[in-house]
């Protein structure tokens, strides 16, 4: 089984090492910023480009984030105001914004507004 080391928090809380493709550790902070490290080859990372970093980077232009999750290749987050944010690898559609494009910024997911995270919140990224 492959180890990914995506590493993603809210605020400033680490979240450890994942030890698995499909489950990764998430962590949220009620400042609501994203932070993520580990391998950025399509943006998963969602800071702007497509460098590994093994340090934390903040993803771009997201705040107010509730839940996280972090699938091999993309990141989704929603947000306080229900709305659903993903960036990453695009294939087939993966990202939800219409197209397959690859993003290295978090764009909104179309056509879902108003989703509010019930106990325990979570969402759930696939590869």
């Amino acid at each position: 089984m492959k180890t990914i080391r995506l590493m993603m928090l809210v605020g400033m809380i680490l979240a450890l090492a994942v030890p698995s493709i499909a489950a990764p550790n998430r962590a949220r902070q009620s400042a609501g910023n994203v932070f993520a490290s580990g391998s950025n080859a399509y943006g998963q990372l969602g800071n702007g480009n497509g460098t590994n970093s093994n340090t934390p980077v903040q993803a771009s232009s997201l705040s107010g984030v509730v839940v996280i999750a972090g699938g091999e290749y993309h990141s989704l987050a929603l947000k306080s105001d229900g709305t659903v944010w993903a960036w990453g690898y695009n294939g087939s559609g993966a990202l939800g914004n219409g197209t397959t494009t690859n993003s290295s910024t978090p764009v909104q997911v179309s056509s879902l507004s108003g989703v509010v995270a019930t106990p325990p919140a979570s969402i759930t990224a696939w590869r």
